[in-house]
């Protein structure tokens, strides 16, 4: 299975009837990409966003891997995201939504999110859970400088927000172009993405080896096989581990990370959008290395009320069609949002934010 790499770069441009020559170019590249498994590398990314992705990782390292333990400790328990009713924050090995099945041992990550804010936009919308130096008594660091906590949590978060920011603006470029492969016109997401419930995720997975390993058949794994379930996923990893499934050779694929780009897969929500034209495709983990494997998945979603309208574009040419994207109760579109609390299982924040 091969992974294309397409050069994004004409949507960042402004436009001219050159650059509308380019761009159509680029859109039938993410056609072909889309239609066959959804995966596809991006380049001709601005260098705000590279300068970044770059201090985004070294974070994400620093908060995982922190060299005073005592202050490590202190702030992944302040930030639980046992606080969250959005599960932002920190998230322990095993703590998480795991997509293995329960026979198997919790899969081996960390996690840290952070996600869309404002308490009253939308059920999905909510406070983040950042690092701080709250209540510690510490030492400091290795040093006795106690300075240097405090400067880890603002640049920690500084840097993090500031990469959500940047991937943000980037998926819209990307949704600019996957409406323009899909003959909408250029605008059809972008103005369905003003104040996104989007989410951005920091993982670390250490070597399987260091896993629990009760049989071979129930290795403790990085990540099961799943499908993303919202619009668009950018990711950017340290080392190889990512797997995707083709459903052409019924086998996995090893796909690796390539300096200066992101690596771009369709969700759940896409593929009913679009009426299975687009694909969302099975993908899994396996850090299979010595070292610690890092990564920071965007998760690029629509905004909480936008309509699934039906995009009038048929079923896909295998026969397969998406769920009706009407509600068959009130005649109207499903929303993106009430379509990801479903998937999430969260449906109650909606009953919630209506009381």
């Amino acid at each position: 299975m091969k992974v294309p790499t397409i050069d994004i770069g004409p949507f960042l441009e402004p436009g001219s009837i050159a650059q509308d020559a380019a761009r159509k170019e680029v859109a039938n590249e993410i056609r072909a990409a889309c239609e066959s498994h959804g995966f596809f590398y991006i380049t001709g990314i601005d260098h705000e966003s590279i300068v970044a992705m770059s201090k985004a990782i070294t974070q994400t390292k620093q908060f995982f891997d922190n060299d005073n333990q005592e202050f490590m400790n202190h702030y992944k328990r302040e930030c639980t995201s046992r606080h969250s009713k959005l599960y932002r924050g920190y998230t322990q090995a095993g703590g998480g939504n795991n997509c293995v099945s329960a026979s198997r041992e919790p899969e081996l990550k960390e996690s840290f999110t952070i996600g869309a804010e404002g308490d009253d936009k939308s059920p999905m919308h909510g406070p983040n859970l950042f690092p701080t130096t709250r209540d510690y008594v510490g030492n400091g660091d290795t040093n006795g400088n106690k300075n240097s906590e405090e400067d880890f949590c603002q640049s920690f978060r500084h840097d993090m927000t500031n990469y959500y920011d940047c991937m943000l603006q980037l998926s819209r470029h990307v949704a600019h172009a996957l409406a323009l492969s899909l003959n909408l016109q250029g605008d059809f997401f972008t103005n369905r993405m003003k104040d996104p419930v989007a989410q951005l995720v920091a993982f670390k997975y250490p070597p399987e080896e260091q896993g629990v390993c009760t049989t071979k058949k129930n290795k403790q794994i990085s990540c099961g096989e799943h499908t993303d379930c919202g619009f668009l996923t950018l990711l950017v990893q340290t080392a190889p581990g990512l797997e995707v499934f083709s459903k052409a050779t019924q086998s996995w694929h090893i796909v690796k990370p390539i300096d200066n780009t992101v690596l771009v897969n369709l969700g759940d929500l896409t593929q009913f959008w679009t009426n299975c034209k687009y694909k969302s495709t099975l993908h899994r983990v396996h850090n299979k290395s010595s070292t610690d494997r890092h990564s920071l998945i965007f998760f690029a979603n629509c905004d909480f009320d936008a309509r699934l309208d039906d995009l009038g574009i048929g079923a896909a040419d295998d026969g397969k069609s998406g769920q009706q994207n009407e509600n068959t109760t009130t005649g109207e579109s499903v929303t993106a949002g009430a379509y990801l609390l479903e998937k999430l299982g969260l449906m109650w924040l909606m009953n919630e934010d209506n009381k």
